[in-house]
């Protein structure tokens, strides 16, 4: 036992407490050696680390101190402290300050109290759900907890969830809390406003007929390109929308209908005002070689020959010929790779930087193509 007990004094130390109390309890010797210790070496023990509450006996836990001890290093120790301390008002306020959701395991008489709940829910406002009834539903309690966690909206009840007040308040803190609002607040324009000026992604939780709003679409749109999949279809398929869309952020093409990624002059127009465009343009004109001879002919301006080869080197340093046929659609075989590539007249190397180059042609395939034409130097 002087043996285990030094040992377990070395990880105490070594601030190795709780897998050192674990190591020792799962021996029976060492059980011995724990249950001769005394509430003060207990109490050495979880102010060093408070985990290690967990494995103390029933007259370890009964001390004041050591439970002080340990709700004083963290909060979520209220979940070990045994129930007549549940009850103690400054224990509770200690621990909710530190982790709110610890209201859970507070007494029903401190779950009712008003100061102790406001205290938990401005630390984690998902601690509504854990109040009393009365104080779930108490404006002030419910204001707070949405000014720390929006999505605390679920916990509240439903009359609250129909206040456009309280609503603003949460899809100001969280956007995606608009999912949790009646039909007619979604349908609110300042409602959903707000919310996509928060999180894009809110789009998805709007009424269709705002969903159709250029206004609030590009205001998604700007914070995130892929919002714009929430989009309604016909705007998807606007050129003139899409290309403000594009304007705002490039990724958007991405969502964009696809007759649109594939119309090439459109992609031209696309790439005009972001040459990353190309990233999101349909495969069928990323791989055409023919379209990045195009491209250059319309616009040789360095900032594109720069695109165009820092796209090429990515790709030929990440693709060979053998990893493009096993990533390609079922339609495109390696074998109507190397079809292709003898069929075609490519670009030369600096021609088809910028461009994702047809399925299955290598870095040594494009650069054995003696006829393709060579770009201007920069």
């Amino acid at each position: 036992q002087a043996v285990e007990l030094r040992l377990l004094a070395r990880c105490v130390r070594d601030r190795n407490v709780l897998c050192a109390v674990r190591l020792l309890g799962a021996q029976q010797p060492a059980s011995a050696a724990m249950a001769a210790m005394d509430t003060a070496q207990w109490r050495d023990v979880v102010e060093r680390d408070w985990r290690a509450l967990a494995l103390a006996p029933a007259a370890a836990r009964s001390d004041p101190r050591l439970i002080e001890a340990a709700v004083a290093q963290d909060g979520n120790s209220l979940f070990f402290v045994p129930g007549d301390f549940r009850s103690n008002r400054d224990l509770v306020l200690e621990a909710v300050k530190q982790t709110g959701t610890m209201l859970r395991y507070a007494s029903p008489e401190l779950q009712h109290d008003r100061a102790v709940v406001m205290e938990a829910v401005a630390n984690d406002g998902l601690a509504l759900q854990f109040a009393s009834l009365d104080l779930r539903e108490d404006r002030e309690v419910i204001r707070r907890a949405l000014q720390q966690n929006g999505l605390a909206l679920a916990c509240a009840p439903v009359k609250a969830r129909s206040d456009r007040e309280l609503v603003l308040e949460a899809v100001q803190q969280n956007g995606l809390a608009l999912r949790l609002t009646p039909q007619h607040l979604r349908r609110d324009r300042h409602v959903v406003a707000t919310a996509v000026r928060n999180t894009a992604q809110a789009l998805e939780f709007a009424h269709p007929s705002l969903r159709e709003d250029a206004d609030i679409v590009l205001e998604a749109v700007q914070r995130n390109g892929a919002a714009l999949r929430y989009a309604a279809l016909w705007l998807r398929s606007d050129r003139a929308f899409v290309l403000k869309a594009v304007e705002r952020n490039v990724w958007a093409l991405e969502s964009a209908s696809r007759e649109l990624r594939q119309d090439r002059d459109f992609i031209h127009e696309c790439m005009k005002r972001n040459n990353m465009a190309l990233d999101y343009a349909d495969a069928s004109i990323r791989r055409d070689p023919t379209f990045i001879a195009e491209s250059v002919a319309l616009d040789d301006s360095p900032l594109r020959l720069n695109y165009f080869r820092a796209l090429q080197n990515d790709w030929s340093s990440t693709f060979s010929l053998d990893s493009k046929a096993k990533y390609a659609p079922r339609t495109w075989k390696k074998a109507d790779a190397q079809a292709d590539l003898k069929a075609a007249t490519l670009p030369a190397p600096g021609s088809l930087q910028g461009s994702r180059a047809p399925r299955g042609v290598s870095r040594a395939n494009v650069r054995s193509s003696a006829s393709a034409p060579t770009l201007p130097r920069i």
